[in-house]
């Protein structure tokens, strides 16, 4: 068996690997203006009047964006501990690579993907509470788009 003292073809592979997984946090500052997005127009419907009608749902939509938010905060540490691994190896002889290294990426990116339809979920959930709140109470979209 040959050693390999130097493997540039692993070398790239590192460094397409840090440059994707950097490009996951910005996937990841993107879902969180997305919920910033979304908390904001539930609170422009945390009326009063309208609360009566809707506080059980405002409140789970609070409780979901209180979840995705700490599992945004737990993707981004994780996502920085990864990067601060896989820098130091680019360009290392003969870094060592385990099996249990890319099954946490995979299991990063998983959890970065499910986060996005996680939130896809929530704003199509609200998207259809707005557009009832606006059917049944009459409210003018004009209105909404100032406030927004």
């Amino acid at each position: 068996m040959k050693l390999i003292t130097n493997d540039e073809s692993l070398n790239d592979e590192l460094q397409e690997l840090y440059i994707r997984s950097s490009h996951w946090g910005l996937d990841i500052g993107f879902e969180e203006g997305e919920l910033r997005f979304l908390k904001k127009m539930l609170h422009v419907f945390a009326m009063p009047s309208l609360e009566k009608d809707y506080s059980v749902t405002m409140e789970a939509f609070g409780n979901q964006f209180v979840e995705q938010e700490i599992v945004i905060d737990t993707l981004k540490t994780r996502l920085a501990a990864l990067l601060k691994t896989i820098g130091p190896l680019i360009g290392r002889k003969n870094p060592k690579i385990g099996l249990a290294f890319l099954e946490q990426l995979a299991t990063l990116e998983n959890e970065i993907k499910q986060l996005a339809d996680e939130v896809k979920d929530i704003k199509t959930t609200l998207f259809a509470l707005v557009e009832t709140i606006i059917k049944a109470h009459s409210v003018k979209t004009g209105d909404l788009i100032e406030i927004l």
